[in-house]
């Protein structure tokens, strides 16, 4: 990344730095929620994505801004983040 100029470090061949963590730390939650979702109950299995797992796990590591709770199910959602059913919201 120092060598295209790109404005993150995620460490050096010593270890992470804190970005590096935090990345990883993502990194896993993104993986232990894809696991979730493959060994939740089959209603479930039907319609959730990664997408529906927990955002608040999730924060841009440039911003530190945290992901924004989606208002309905994934699939179920207009360009403006409205859900476009009358399914009911996720828990």
């Amino acid at each position: 990344m120092t060598e295209v100029n790109y404005p993150m470090s995620l460490g050096d061949i010593n270890g992470l730095n804190k970005m590096g963590t935090k990345l990883l730390e993502m990194m896993w939650n993104d993986s232990n929620g894809r696991y979730n979702l493959k060994h939740c109950d089959e209603g479930a299995k039907k319609w959730k994505t990664i997408r529906d797992y927990n955002s608040s796990l999730f924060r841009s590591l440039m911003t530190g801004m945290g992901s924004v709770p989606l208002k309905g199910k994934w699939l179920e959602i207009d360009d403006e983040g409205n859900p476009t059913s009358n399914t009911g919201t996720q828990n």
